[in-house]
């Protein structure tokens, strides 16, 4: 075995020791949010523990939060998306259902993440049907102060890039819904 082979045999190993560790992860964040351990670590919320214990942005921990939420939602089990990087099942996460879970976890196996992100936001967006809900938006604005600023954006990042969107206010509904949707499981 040629050195760049056993270069290539080593990463491809750290990968999978990468995956192992990053779904670990999301099942501990995932306990410690459901559970509001933090409050018992002495911080008011999960992100802030998150900033100032761990070395992860918050952002990927909602991440990782979101994909275990979603999988359990569906039944399924972390060797169901075995081989999927984190980016990957952030990618999917929000557009499985029962109904597809099995094609787009395939489809996440085989394809690379731009693959997998282009197809995603091809699925039946209908540009003409946005132009007519333009025009019947209202705009609504809040004023924050630059912590609660700095939150509130990076929980926009992360819910646009998880549901696919360049939309703040598609996020923004996202995420209400979401937090109704969690309020009707407890």
């Amino acid at each position: 075995m040629t050195r760049a082979e056993q270069v290539r045999q080593q990463i491809k190993e750290l990968q999978n020791s990468l995956n192992e560790n990053y779904m670990a992860l999301a099942d501990l964040l995932y306990e410690a949010w459901v559970e509001r351990y933090y409050l018992e670590y002495g911080y008011s919320s999960l992100y802030e523990y998150i900033e100032a214990e761990l070395d992860i942005k918050p952002r990927k921990a909602a991440y990782l939060i979101s994909i275990k939420k979603k999988l359990l939602k569906l039944g399924l089990d972390w060797q169901d998306v075995e081989g999927i990087g984190w980016r990957k099942l952030g990618c999917i996460s929000s557009h499985l259902n029962q109904d597809n879970h099995k094609e787009l976890i395939e489809k996440a196996k085989n394809l690379s993440l731009r693959e997998l992100s282009a197809e995603l936001s091809q699925g039946g967006v209908d540009v003409e049907q946005e132009n007519k809900e333009e025009a019947h938006k209202i705009r609504m604005t809040i004023m924050l102060d630059k912590d609660s600023m700095g939150i509130v954006q990076t929980a926009l990042d992360e819910a646009k890039h998880i549901w696919n969107t360049q939309s703040n206010s598609e996020a923004l509904k996202n995420i209400c819904y979401e937090w109704f949707m969690s309020l009707e499981e407890n």
